[in-house]
């Protein structure tokens, strides 16, 4: 959301909530993952809220922490867990064989990504209405 802590709180929360109401429906083992989702991307929300509050009280400690939980979010996981949960929905032989290409397409940039976390690191600053992550080191990819 990155306008502000309540705006990321409050979708969080509703994320969140319809999340385990989601999982609570689902039926099938298969499903699970999908369903996560909107839990996962609610928790996704709330961490940025609570980078925003670290802005607002000045807790570098706890902005090191969220930006990079927000970034692990944004750059890893999403990437790898996306493909992996829709190939477990998929029933059709063929169309997982395709899906299978998406998943290792997506592991491989995951994984690119958190390197990129670990060795460049990230930080995060507030301008008006808006939370702007950037990487602090001059290295070269």
């Amino acid at each position: 959301m990155c306008f502000s802590a309540t705006a990321s709180f409050v979708a969080g929360s509703v994320l969140s909530v319809l999340g385990v109401a989601t999982l609570r429906a689902t039926r099938r083992k298969g499903d699970i993952a999908f369903a996560a989702i909107p839990l996962l991307f609610g928790i996704q929300q709330i961490v940025e809220g609570l980078l925003w509050l670290s802005f607002r009280f000045d807790a570098p400690q706890l902005r090191v922490a969220t930006t990079y939980l927000f970034s692990f979010f944004s750059h890893v996981l999403w990437p790898v867990f996306v493909p992996f949960a829709i190939g477990l929905l998929e029933t059709v032989p063929w169309r997982r064989k395709v899906i299978r290409g998406f998943q290792v397409a997506g592991l491989v940039v995951g994984l690119y990504l958190l390197y990129v976390l670990v060795e460049f690191p990230v930080t995060a600053q507030a301008a008006p209405n808006i939370a702007t992550y950037r990487r602090t080191s001059s290295k070269s990819l």
